[in-house]
């Protein structure tokens, strides 16, 4: 199956790739017959924005993460119950994971979400005297 791109949109609704970038990002910028000629195209190619792509604009992407010690302990649960809702409230996404108390996980874990560029991180950390924690 191939990749539906913005272009294929803005062929599809008859305008320009920065107008469906627009219809995406600010859509009060675009007249609203042209945002509903952009918004019927999305759906009848099956659109799927690339939020990777964005991110990499962007230098930074919509994900933030939740880091913790032990994600069965219910604590931790009422914790992501409303680092989720914060999130959601700005537009972004809210991924947890858990360390199980080791130290060496806990830093791969780290590495890779500064890999992804996250917006931020929220952190129950298995040692808060760890050097890693002070830059």
């Amino acid at each position: 199956m191939a990749v539906v791109r913005i272009k294929h949109v803005a062929q599809r609704a008859g305008v320009s790739t920065g107008t469906v970038s627009n219809v995406l990002n600010q859509p009060d910028l675009v007249a609203s017959t042209t945002r509903q000629r952009v918004l019927d195209a999305i759906e009848e190619l099956g659109f799927i924005r690339n939020e990777s792509a964005r991110a990499l604009r962007a230098g930074s992407s919509r994900i933030v993460a939740l880091v913790v010690l032990d994600a069965t302990n219910p604590f931790f649960a009422d914790i992501a119950r409303g680092a989720e809702q914060a999130a959601d409230q700005h537009g972004s996404l809210l991924i947890v994971s858990d360390t199980h108390g080791d130290p060496k996980r806990e830093r791969r874990i780290l590495a890779q979400l500064e890999e992804q560029r996250v917006q931020g991180i929220l952190i129950t950390p298995v040692n808060a005297e760890d050097p890693i924690f002070t830059r």
